[in-house]
């Protein structure tokens, strides 16, 4: 666990309707523990109130025991102690739900997704897997009734369920988020701020879900669980069932469960089994793809929820090309962190097949770099914000440095390093070797690493061809020198590429006006 969460204290702050307390989360000895304290007046007298818990990992469970002291002001050695599981009457259960909030809290600060609460055996074989966003989707639905009716007891009628039930879920999921969710009065119960920003969400995973439910034939709305339509989301992601279940943490025969319980339901095959693996069938890829859209709608409602209230941290996930990661992103990201010091910022490098796959299962939330205009497939967008171009460079020290007007061909006498095929930058290279009717260098190697680039420049008479702007800091420091050989045609389209039905949360949407308002006007 310390390896987990690290050695730095974590604060969380709660309020109470007369009190404010500070918590301190600091580990030691293996375990973390938490201390604050406080006075208050009960009736006539002024008591003051230790607060103590420890929390420590076991199996995938991080087991917490809470503890309190209090005594008068006026009699400090008139001390009592207590658990707090035991005597409530010495502290209000209130204030034992804010210390498990904050346990909460630190879990998903941390990025353990660790759930908070007691030890429960695991299954033989089964390794525990960090979960986050653990949500129950029919407690989800019932909740999104209620705020549509504005009644539970029409809530509990629309979906056939008991009164008791539906109150019952809004408790659980209130006490999933930490935060109420609803107002209640004597004229009914009322969806809150923060109850609308998770209905907003509900309703668009649930649309997703039925959406694709209806798509493959079956029931209007989809039952299956939380727990079946994550199995299936990592069984055709790994197209393995043994990798699948392993990397969830379960046994194998648990995900086989699940996947025919789920096909009973949907009355469709979701996978072939192959010799080269299970690959999901058309209908499970639909069913897969719907299911990753909706968790990450439920991942944002976690986010947007955090944010409303002020806690928690909040992740920005951007697919870099090559252009965003050495030109855009690094001073995009130090001005936007001055302003949210505790905004946390994933990149992700591959190829752009690569980063437009995860875009599309919402693994990553945007990608920055060369369009490719237009979009390759119907389900993501692209704007554009400026245009850049290709240009010849070389290191230093190279022979056409020192040739006053080099042309192409005795350029490409030389070995090059140039974009891998299939990117903008390679096509453009590519089609204007074409058109002068010449043949690819002899020496060539192919890569986006702006650093081997460079390297390479500089041990041997390579040239490059490479964005103008990736490039700007090496030509201002005079690690590169641009060559004076045009390539014709070579600007290029740079800008965002989203998902189309993305909707971000206040902070990501501030983070891309950002974008937006430093590099539109280029």
């Amino acid at each position: 666990m310390n390896q987990i969460l690290g050695s730095k204290p974590l604060f969380y702050r709660v309020s109470e309707p007369q009190n404010r307390f500070h918590f301190c989360w600091t580990r030691s000895k293996g375990r973390w523990r938490l201390q604050g304290a406080n006075s208050v007046r009960g009736g006539e007298e002024a008591w003051r109130i230790e607060l103590r818990a420890e929390m420590r990992a076991l199996n995938s469970i991080l087991v917490l025991k809470i503890a309190c002291e209090s005594w008068p002001l006026s009699n400090p050695n008139g001390r009592t102690a207590s658990t707090v599981h035991d005597q409530a009457d010495l502290f209000s259960s209130t204030r034992k739900a804010d210390i498990e909030i904050s346990a909460r809290w630190l879990a998903y600060r941390a990025g353990t997704g660790h759930k908070v609460g007691r030890s429960r055996p695991r299954a033989r074989g089964a390794r525990s897997k960090m979960v986050r966003h653990e949500l129950n989707l029919r407690h989800l639905r019932l909740m999104l009734a209620v705020a549509q009716t504005g009644s539970v007891t029409k809530a509990a009628q629309m979906c056939n369920i008991s009164q008791p039930a539906v109150t019952q879920a809004l408790k659980k999921l209130e006490a999933h988020f930490g935060v109420p969710l609803f107002d209640r009065n004597l004229n009914g119960v009322f969806v809150n701020g923060t109850g609308r920003i998770l209905a907003s969400r509900v309703e668009r995973a649930m649309g997703l879900l039925d959406a694709a439910a209806g798509t493959l034939g079956t029931a209007p709305r989809l039952t299956a669980s939380t727990a079946r339509l994550k199995a299936l989301v990592e069984v055709a992601h790994a197209e393995n069932f043994s990798i699948a279940a392993r990397n969830m943490g379960i046994a194998q025969p648990t995900i086989h469960r699940a996947i025919t319980q789920l096909e009973e339901e949907v009355g469709r095959s979701l996978f072939q089994r192959t010799q080269f693996g299970s690959i999901p069938t058309r209908s499970g890829q639909l069913l897969a793809q719907a299911a990753q859209l909706a968790f990450a709608e439920l991942a944002q409602a976690e986010m947007e929820i955090a944010e409303a209230v002020g806690r928690g941290t909040l992740s920005i996930t951007i697919g870099g090309m090559p252009l965003s990661r050495s030109y855009v992103l690094p001073g995009t990201i130090a001005a936007f962190q001055a302003r949210h010091a505790d905004v946390h910022f994933r990149i992700v490098e591959g190829p752009y097949d690569t980063l437009l796959a995860g875009l599309r299962r919402a693994e990553i939330d945007l990608l920055f770099g060369a369009l490719r205009s237009p979009a390759p497939v119907d389900d993501v967008i692209e704007e554009h914000l400026f245009n850049d171009e290709l240009v010849i460079v070389s290191g230093p020290n190279h022979p056409l440095t020192r040739d006053g007007a080099p042309d192409f061909s005795q350029a490409l006498a030389f070995p090059w390093v140039v974009a891998i095929p299939g990117t903008p930058a390679r096509d453009q290279f590519d089609a204007h070797i074409l058109k002068m009717g010449a043949m690819l260098p002899a020496t060539l190697v192919e890569t986006s690493s702006m650093i081997l680039m460079r390297e390479l420049l500089h041990k041997g008479p390579y040239l490059g061809a490479v964005s103008r702007l990736q490039a700007e800091s090496e030509i201002g420091n005079g690690l590169m020198i641009p060559l004076p050989l045009a390539i014709e045609e070579s600007r290029r389209a740079i800008g965002l590429t989203t998902r189309a039905n993305w909707k971000p949360t206040p902070m990501q949407d501030e983070f891309l006006n950002l974008i937006r308002a430093e590099f539109k006007s280029r």
